[in-house]
């Protein structure tokens, strides 16, 4: 899951990848098997990520 959080705050695969300390190819194959587990669209096929504004402190 850590995976997830990394590419949504970084709103991309790699820099997402080099934040868990891992190559892109295995971020993307660990969110795969999530949208297979949960039965999700895959990401390639959404134009752009958008998460949540973070809460202020």
């Amino acid at each position: 899951m850590s995976y997830f959080v990394a590419v949504v705050e970084e709103r991309n695969f790699t820099r997402g990848g080099a934040r868990v300390d891992v190559v892109r190819s295995a971020v993307f194959a660990a969110i795969g098997r999530l949208e297979h587990e949960f039965g999700t669209l895959r990401w390639s096929a959404i134009p752009a990520i958008s998460p949540p504004p973070r809460p202020e402190a």
